[in-house]
This record gives C-alpha cells, sequence and structure tokens, in this order.
C-alpha cells in the first residue's frame, strides 16, 4: 500500500443526503445490508443488497440532495488525499514492527520500512487519536 491509496471520503459525505427509503419507496434497513455497492455511471446512488444472493437484485438508493437546498455541494470528482506524507505511528509500534521485519515476506517490506513514527502519537484502536467508547478490562 501507498500513500495514494488512502483517501478522504469528507467531500463526498458533505454532499450526499442519508437516505431512509430507496427509489421504490420501501423503506431502507441499513443494518441488514450485507453488500453495498457504486457504481461510476451513478454517482448519486448507493445499491444495496441485503443476501450474498446473485439472484436478488440490488436496490438502488438515491443519495443526491434535493436541488433546493442553499447548502448543496456536487460530489468532488477525485477525493482528496487523506495523509499525502504518510501517517505517522508511535514510536513503540515501529519498534515492535521493526522486531518482527524478519517475519515478513520480502516483498512487502518496503512498506514497513518506510514507515514513520512520531513520539506524540499515541496509540488507538480506531486509528484516529479519538477517545475509546469502553472500558479496558484488567486481567
Amino acid at each position: 500500500m501507498e500513500n495514494m491509496d488512502f483517501r478522504s471520503t469528507e467531500g463526498m459525505e458533505k454532499a450526499i443526503i442519508n437516505r431512509k427509503v430507496n427509489t421504490e419507496g420501501n423503506k431502507i434497513n441499513w443494518l441488514s445490508a450485507k453488500e453495498i455497492q457504486l457504481r461510476k455511471d451513478h454517482t448519486y446512488s448507493l445499491f444495496l443488497r441485503t443476501c450474498h444472493s446473485t439472484e436478488k437484485p440490488f436496490e438502488e438508493i438515491d443519495i443526491k440532495p434535493k436541488q433546493n437546498l442553499k447548502k448543496y455541494q456536487p460530489i468532488p470528482e477525485s477525493l482528496e488525499l487523506l495523509w499525502p506524507e504518510g501517517k505517522a505511528i508511535s514510536t513503540p509500534k515501529l519498534k515492535d514492527i521493526q522486531l518482527i521485519l524478519h517475519l515478513i515476506p520480502s516483498s512487502e517490506q518496503e512498506f514497513y520500512t518506510s514507515l514513520l513514527s512520531n513520539d506524540n502519537v499515541v496509540d488507538d484502536i480506531d486509528g484516529f487519536n479519538a477517545g475509546v467508547d469502553f472500558e479496558f478490562e484488567n486481567v
């Protein structure tokens, strides 16, 4: 993986609407979604399937805001790079990776040797240095 592989979806998130019904007027159960498909030829649509069967068609969900909304923004043509210079990891995490580098296939080692560390980065659960929403158990 490279820095170019990580893109921000912030611009897209601001440009779409969270819908509760599909284009046929049926209620959407987001928790039962098994497959979500994006199609280049349908920029303002999501396609949702609630089972893994290829026999059941995808439901189309229109995510384009109504034109009369003042905040309407078009979906950006391309997504911005999330971390153009790379995302630093904590120094202890980098040291751990370096200790097990011999276990990583040589074809993949370039990625791990190019990682950056920063003493100010604190390890967290979801990768965004946000507070956790659960309690740790002492075992």
